[in-house]
């Protein structure tokens, strides 16, 4: 049965959570005592969810999985 984002919309904004933590956590559990290190560490985090956010919908088309529906425009 496919259920639509609207009706897992929970579960959508728990992944969210849970990620974000995820991050928070790695970011402090590799943090250095060198405020430059730190700070690059962090940004090279950012960026590389970033690429991945980027790639997710052609990775999901070229396997032939629907993506995601894109939210509508606000009227």
């Amino acid at each position: 049965m496919v259920r639509s984002a609207r009706k897992l919309r929970w579960a959508n904004y728990a992944a969210l959570t849970v990620g974000a933590l995820w991050a928070v956590a790695q970011a402090t559990a590799l943090a250095r005592g060198r405020p430059e290190e730190s700070a690059l560490e962090r940004m090279h985090l950012v960026l590389y969810g970033l690429i991945a956010l980027l790639l997710y919908r052609p990775f999901c088309a070229a396997a032939g999985r629907p993506s995601p529906p894109r939210s509508p425009p606000p009227s």
